[in-house]
């Protein structure tokens, strides 16, 4: 199989959502690293060290500007450090197009500094722990955008069906009116979806009077053996809200992206 061309990616248009918060506007760097310790395995009669993997490790860090202003990142961050729901984090390297690739995890965030000076803008950064789920490679199969009535994305094409499970995120960031969103992620073995079986049913997201007043963020899975076929794609149900702005991200587990 021949090489692929290079696609190089601009940081410049990164996407980064926490806890059901667009804060790309305050972000100017941002980081989800991964690492993986070693256990030495020594005996004695080894001639050298011996090793076998720990498992992996991954963190997250950025640094912004400050903003104290409701919904900006001053807010959402002290939210975040001084709660004890870990918070639902996705991160786009360049931006959340449908199809386009980024990473996502649940984590607790560990720090949250501000930072200022005479000849500089007041700086943010903050760094977490993810938990559970480490690093998950995700697929944008909603973009932040706003929809007024039900509807689904297109599919996203794996190459083959897998067989080790899955994960999905979903982040929720305005709703208008009072009623219900709900989310599904649907699987299929055809692009047409003819006969789409439901992967996973996000929690019903609640608003009153433009008020989202329940959990606007959540993380799906299923078990490490279950068969996910070769097309996925998102749906969304409203229930007398006139207009909601989501993204939905999704990870099949050991698979490599077409």
């Amino acid at each position: 199989m021949a090489a692929p061309t290079p696609a190089f990616v601009s940081g410049r248009a990164g996407c980064v959502f926490i806890d059901g918060f667009d804060l790309s506007a305050f972000f100017q760097s941002f980081e989800f690293g991964q690492t993986k310790a070693t256990i030495e395995a020594n005996t004695f009669r080894s001639t050298a060290k011996r090793f076998v993997d720990d498992l992996p490790d991954s963190s997250i860090s950025g640094e912004g500007f400050w903003d104290p202003q409701d919904r900006a990142i001053a807010p959402v961050l002290d939210k975040a450090i001084i709660g004890t729901v870990q918070s639902n984090v996705i991160w786009y390297p360049g931006n959340d197009t449908f199809g386009n690739t980024g990473y996502a995890g649940v984590a607790i965030i560990t720090a949250n500094t501000v930072s200022g000076a005479t000849d500089a803008a007041v700086a943010v950064s903050v760094s977490g722990q993810p938990t559970g789920t480490g690093r998950e490679l995700v697929k944008s199969l909603h973009k932040v955008q706003d929809e007024t009535a039900d509807g689904n994305s297109s599919a996203i094409d794996a190459g083959a069906a897998s067989s080790l499970g899955a994960a999905a995120y979903l982040q929720v960031m305005e709703m208008d009116g009072t009623g219900t969103l709900v989310v599904t992620i649907e699987t299929d073995t055809a692009v047409g979806f003819a006969t789409p079986t439901t992967l996973f049913t996000f929690a019903t997201v609640s608003a009153t009077s433009g008020v989202i007043t329940s959990t606007p963020y959540e993380r799906v899975s299923n078990a490490v053996d279950t068969s996910i076929e070769q097309f996925v794609r998102a749906k969304w149900d409203l229930t007398t809200v006139t207009r909601v702005r989501f993204a939905v991200a999704f990870h099949r587990r050991a698979a490599v992206f077409s």
